[in-house]
């Protein structure tokens, strides 16, 4: 009797032995599975919260104080203003209809030869003051095409980074997805899932490359720089300008954009406030 209840006790022993491991693979792929909804659920959070902080920066809005010469003006729904001497005219607008507090404020400027002799434009001798109690008070310097370029190739060496190391984190998890509840390895599940991350890694790979030559061309193309103007010629585009100094109680800011064309001067005066 005593003989039986010792292979009775040790069947039962080895039965637990089998058991265990089972129970505890199949609890560390519970944990798994948990853990990557964790992930999942966290990544979706930071999108929701990213989302929100955008929603809830302040719009400003760009309006012109027209002075001697000058005429306001609206140019496909936007305020615009006409300044014309008698060799030159600079028609200046905001490019987009409104911009975040605190971003760089950008400017759609064009300029005519009104003369019977070319006449240059220089962007190292465009200035721009803020306004403050009626006097100037800091200078809002004018970044250039080429301080431009810089910024977008340091974006996309940062975006590189970025993007590799989504592609390593997309790897990581398509191996992750392979394995079963049991916590077993599925060859097939991970040469599809591997597949289908090596696709997802090309097209993100070719679309951050696609976006920074695009980005490139758009400089290129939109951003304004030196000219001399021939009799009657039209040259523009964009200016772009360190942001302003916050005013008191979000009062309007404001600021003088001086364009120098040949031998005249025009001085652009912006009112920069709060979206209605």
């Amino acid at each position: 009797m005593l003989h039986f209840c010792r292979n009775s006790q040790l069947r039962d022993l080895e039965r637990v032995a089998l058991v265990a491991p089972r129970n505890l693979t199949c609890l560390s792929a519970h944990r798994q599975v948990e853990r990557r909804k964790m992930i999942s659920r966290g990544m979706v959070s930071v999108v929701a919260v990213a989302i929100a902080a955008g929603a809830c920066v302040p719009k400003e809005k760009m309006a012109f104080n027209a002075g001697p010469q000058q005429q306001t003006i609206v140019r496909d729904g936007r305020n615009a203003i006409l300044s014309k001497k008698k060799n030159s005219t600079v028609v200046v607008s905001p490019a987009s209809r409104d911009i975040a507090r605190g971003s760089r404020p950008v400017f759609v400027v064009g300029i005519q030869n009104n003369g019977r002799t070319p006449g240059d434009f220089r962007v190292a001798q465009v200035s721009v003051v803020q306004i403050q109690n009626g006097a100037p008070a800091r200078a809002m310097p004018v970044v250039t095409y080429d301080q431009l370029v810089t910024e977008e190739r340091t974006r996309q060496i940062v975006g590189a980074l970025l993007v590799g190391v989504a592609a390593a984190g997309n790897s990581v998890a398509a191996q992750n997805a392979s394995y079963t509840n049991r916590g077993n390895y599925s060859p097939i599940a991970g040469a599809i899932n591997g597949a289908r991350a090596d696709a997802q890694n090309a097209a993100m790979i070719d679309g951050a490359i696609v976006s920074s030559q695009m980005n490139l061309a758009a400089l290129e193309q939109n951003v304004i720089k030196d000219n001399t103007l021939m009799p009657g010629e039209w040259v523009g585009g964009q200016l772009h300008i360190e942001p302003p100094q916050a005013e008191a109680s979000g009062a309007t800011k404001t600021y003088v954009i001086t364009v120098p064309v040949g031998d005249e001067i025009h001085e652009i005066t912006v009112a920069q406030g709060n979206a209605a």
